[in-house]
């Protein structure tokens, strides 16, 4: 239901609402002006029929409450809040800044569908992102929510991070997103502590940053899928492409980037966004951007060609420019080996297309993405390593050249991926390559015996005459 038929303004009459802007399942947002300050801001108006129920209260008067306490110029600034009875209904508003500019999802759709930003592009809007973030977790609070719909860019390319109608203070008892009812986040940037309703921290943002980033430079999200479910499956139990795969001008460097920052294990992300940042800015100074360049097509004619797992050697970019990714996008396929993801997630499948909130300021439009909900309950994911891999997959094998990359300049050398991978394939691409592989076992049977289930280094760089790779490798409960 619209309020603004039946009212003019907000605020005893300081804010008179001019337009809508967006709107969500949970709130509106309109252009309004500040008659006390003689500027232009944005109204967020909770929706009529959610204002009776307390656990929306809580949620938007937590979301000013939150932000109010985030001075940062990458996050978007609340003015003011409050409660006001018109026409007998009960009316809760949150004044913020109003940002000129469009959305970073608005963004990524203007012109042909799917188009990819450039790499440098790319990096600069997410180093601002994680900037917001950095002091966001510095306060202890984690968004929960971060994709493209919930970041603005100005007219002058600045970025403001918005709505954090669903952070959570870390010391908070209720960080593992399953309260009953609650909107927890939007499946194709939810971490897979979320999608398992286990607590979150800081490094679940970051792992919505991979996501946002991986869709920046290829115009796709990692993982989708026609439900919730079965996107929230992806993430937690499948491999997502090199971005490389998709866009061929995106360098080894930013593959790593992606791939460290959506590691399944929290443990093997980025401990924080500050490492995250400077991750960046070294693939930033290691590789020379170009246009983003076309997709690599199938010989089978069915999309792009399986992903080359990561650090492998980059496509030369062809001439053309513009990248414009397959229209058949990768489905993630449901299997019988998670149905403890089933039972956690089908228990909200009522929420998972519910509409996310507004923009919370100039506005992004409304988001259709359906937002996804879980709730408490066992899993066969493990507690302490990335989720289980199906022995099968083409993702475990290893190419030689992962392990032949030429030194940089300050003569180290990237660090291959030799996590989730067969040891057979591992071996042969570390002895072309001059890798030395310090073996263990790890007793466990989720990823399947053989299966390299972790790595140290891992996501970093070493002295070229020191390539030596300690791993652990699934005994498959011998």
């Amino acid at each position: 239901m619209d309020v603004r038929p039946h009212m003019q303004s907000i605020g005893n009459d300081r804010y008179a609402l001019r337009h809508e802007l967006g709107r969500g399942g949970m709130a509106a947002v309109y252009l309004a002006y500040d008659a006390v300050l003689d500027r232009s801001v944005a109204v967020k108006l909770l929706h009529p029929e959610l204002s009776h129920d307390p656990s929306f209260r809580a949620r938007f008067r937590r979301e000013a409450q939150t932000v109010a306490k985030l001075n940062h110029p990458n996050i978007v600034s609340v003015f003011d809040s409050g409660e006001e009875v018109v026409d007998g209904r009960h009316v809760h508003y949150i004044v913020m800044e109003y940002v000129e500019g469009q959305s970073l999802r608005d963004l990524l759709h203007t012109g042909p569908a799917g188009r990819a930003m450039s790499t440098q592009e790319a990096l600069d809007l997410t180093s601002e992102i994680l900037l917001a973030l950095q002091a966001s977790h510095e306060m202890g609070l984690v968004h929960r929510d971060v994709k493209p719909a919930n970041v603005m860019v100005t007219r002058r390319g600045a970025v403001k991070v918005m709505d954090f109608g669903i952070a959570r203070a870390l010391q908070s008892s209720s960080t593992s997103m399953t309260q009953t009812g609650a909107i927890v986040g939007t499946p194709q940037y939810l971490s897979p502590e979320q999608a398992l309703g286990r607590e979150v921290d800081t490094r679940s943002d970051l792992y919505s940053v991979g996501c946002l980033l991986f869709e920046l430079v290829t115009g796709l999200v990692p993982f989708d899928g026609d439900s919730a479910l079965t996107i929230a499956y992806a993430h937690v139990q499948e491999v997502p492409r090199a971005p490389s795969a998709l866009n061929p001008s995106v360098s080894p460097a930013v593959d790593g980037v992606v791939h460290r920052a959506m590691q399944k294990d929290p443990a093997a992300r980025f401990p924080d966004a500050s490492s995250m940042m400077r991750a960046i800015n070294e693939a930033r100074s290691s590789a020379s951007f170009g246009p983003a360049a076309h997709a690599v097509p199938s010989p089978h004619g069915a999309g792009p060609q399986p992903a080359p797992t990561l650090h492998a050697t980059a496509y030369p970019p062809p001439p053309q420019r513009g990248f414009h990714p397959p229209a058949v996008r990768r489905r993630s396929r449901t299997t019988p080996f998670l149905a403890a993801l089933a039972v956690v997630l089908l228990g909200a499948a009522a929420w998972a297309f519910m509409p996310r909130g507004g923009s919370a300021d100039r506005g992004a439009h409304a988001d259709p993405t359906p937002a996804a909900s879980s709730s408490e309950n066992g899993s066969d994911a493990p507690s302490d390593g990335p989720t289980a891999i199906r022995s099968g997959s083409p993702e475990l094998t290893m190419g030689l050249s992962e392990c032949q990359q030429e030194p940089l300049q300050d003569g180290s050398v990237p660090v291959p991926f030799f996590k989730l991978k067969h040891i057979a394939s591992a071996r042969k691409c570390a002895s072309a390559g001059g890798w030395t592989l310090v073996e263990k076992k790890q007793d466990e049977k989720l990823w399947g015996k053989d299966v390299i289930v972790n790595q140290d280094p891992l996501g970093s760089f070493v002295d070229e005459s020191d390539r030596v790779v300690t791993i652990w490798i699934s005994t498959g409960h011998e």
